[in-house]
């Protein structure tokens, strides 16, 4: 189960809950009890089960957002730590190309190669750096410290370990939300569950012409058959903000229910890999990205998504932001 089937049985919940209210009352009246399922469910645990549901819901989504971040500040490490390196090497061949600390230079890693590899080849880079650095004056016409554009080799060696650390907090994220992620899809069972069981006695105790009976609710909303057609979206970085500017054409299907605005993390969309960032009334056609998932050499994709009532989708294509080293 994804968010995309716990959040309709948690948005539907409320429907049941109003309809068990009913089934109390006429209840109440008719034994002076409340209506209790064969399990001895009750109406009460109902509502628990549904609002524990609701805080994993937003349990889960936080966490996915918050892995989506750490997803944006790594990809902007490996951009701006891989442009000092690059920029490094141009130094370095400038300056004492024609000795033994220019020679061999490590070859720069590819943006996207394993990040393990990719910190060993910025660490062999940072230790030849400081043996630049130590040259002194064996090196003719070259006064150290060697610093880059502005950089020096310990702000290289920090960004080195910043972008370590942030590796390691995502796999520890990325380890523990499959688990978080079973907790909400077992809860989400758990509420249909009861309301399945729910609509069977409903349907057995009560009478065909009863208000309960006449207003108890589906499983699921009526389908209206189709799936709708997708908004045409466009996308821009905006440097003066750093927010991400988004804005779609407006849907016409008189069966819109909102539009989701969905991000992943690189050059390629990945549904399964995106995050939800917001639910849209029908009347919004725009949505500023946040610029805490925009950093600084990071790319991001989005979509806008089509959400009919009977939680139909469809999604635009794919919006590309690359953001600017700088």
């Amino acid at each position: 189960m994804s968010t995309k089937d716990a959040t309709p049985i948690h948005r539907r919940a409320p429907l049941f809950e109003a309809n068990w209210t009913l089934a109390d009352e006429e209840t109440q009246a008719a034994e002076t009890k409340d209506f209790v399922l064969n399990d001895g469910t009750t109406r009460a645990d109902f509502v628990a089960a549904v609002d524990e549901l609701g805080a994993l819901i937003t349990q889960v989504a936080t966490e996915d957002a918050n892995l989506t971040l750490g997803m944006a500040r790594r990809d902007g490490l490996r951009a701006s730590t891989r442009k000092t390196m690059e920029n490094w090497r141009k130094k370095a061949d400038s300056d004492v190309g024609d000795t033994s600390y220019g020679a061999h230079l490590p070859t720069l890693p590819g943006i996207n190669e394993a990040l393990a590899s990719f910190l060993k080849t910025l660490r062999v880079a940072n230790d030849r750096w400081i043996q630049i650095n130590g040259a002194g004056t064996e090196v003719p016409h070259f006064t150290p410290p060697m610093i880059v554009k502005g950089t020096t080799q310990e702000e290289f060696a920090a960004s080195i370990d910043a972008l370590e650390a942030t590796g390691k907090e995502l796999e520890t994220a990325e380890n523990a939300l499959p688990g978080e992620r079973a907790k909400r899809d077992d809860k989400a069972d758990a509420v249909y569950g009861i309301e399945t069981a729910y609509r069977k006695k409903v349907m057995a105790d009560f009478e065909e012409s009863s208000p309960v009976v006449e207003t108890l609710p589906t499983l699921q909303p009526a389908s209206h058959g189709y799936t709708p057609a997708a908004v045409t979206l466009t996308g821009v970085y905006n440097a003066a903000s750093g927010q991400g500017n988004l804005g779609w054409t407006a849907s016409t299907d008189a069966n819109l229910s909102h539009y989701d605005v969905r991000i992943a993390v690189g050059p390629k969309y990945k549904s399964a890999d995106s995050t939800l960032l917001a639910q849209l009334a029908p009347g919004t056609l725009s949505y500023a990205i946040p610029g805490q998932y925009l950093q600084p050499g990071a790319t991001i994709c989005a979509v806008a998504v089509v959400v009919l009532d009977d939680d139909h989708e469809k999604a635009s294509d794919v919006a590309v932001l690359a953001v600017p080293l700088g």
